[in-house]
């Protein structure tokens, strides 16, 4: 895990607003088809683990899952950043990434799941000199998982449909299928209204067990 060697004010006071940000960010394992009678059946089901707990374990092949719950949680601007990295290491192929950008108090900074803590964008830029393959904002995102067609809306609970395979979309990029943006079926988003504008009070986000 790459470790700046100081963190700055603005990184340690960005780092506390993101864990601010994504405590509306949950995770649960689940089969989708166990979701509802797994007490009955399989006993398969695991409490939903906030996203706090969840990157302390900094797993380290689900970068595509950090960054895209990551950004749920924070302001529409943020940005779900797919590309490749220059990681100092001789891989026999390149190394494809996820990783989020987003602003605070006029700064741009990045989480990435293998760094420990918030850095500013252009330390991380410099460190790790990225190439860009997709770059997508957390409204883009929601637009789409969150439309009629592709989520139930009963009250202030919207669950995302039944699909297979799960919601991949590109918004029209020409990036293969990994790169792209993952939501499983029955992942919850409990809502609230301020104003006239519906809002994320809380989502829990559903992955099958990996067998």
């Amino acid at each position: 895990m790459y470790t700046a060697n100081m963190k700055t004010v603005s990184e340690k006071r960005a780092n506390d607003y993101f864990m601010e940000m994504t405590i509306k960010v949950y995770k649960s394992i689940v089969k989708p088809s166990e979701i509802e009678s797994h007490h009955k059946k399989w006993g398969r089901h695991y409490s939903p683990m906030s996203f706090e707990d969840y990157l302390k374990k900094r797993y380290r092949d689900s970068c595509y899952y950090y960054s895209t719950y990551a950004v749920l949680g924070l302001d529409d601007k943020a940005r779900l950043v797919r590309g490749y990295q220059n990681t100092g290491v001789n891989y026999h192929r390149p190394y494809h990434h996820g990783w989020v950008n987003f602003d605070h108090e006029g700064q741009e900074f990045t989480f990435d799941s293998m760094v420990d803590g918030i850095v500013t964008k252009e330390k991380w830029d410099n460190h790790y000199t990225p190439e860009i393959t997709a770059n997508m904002s957390r409204k883009e995102i929601l637009d789409f998982c969150l439309s009629d067609e592709q989520c139930e809306k009963s009250s202030n609970i919207w669950t995302i449909k039944d699909h297979e395979p799960p919601l991949w979309n590109d918004f029209g990029r020409p990036i293969n299928k990994r790169e792209l943006v993952a939501i499983f079926p029955h992942s919850r988003f409990i809502m609230s209204t301020k104003g006239l504008k519906q809002e994320i009070e809380k989502c829990i986000l559903y992955n099958p067990p990996r067998e």
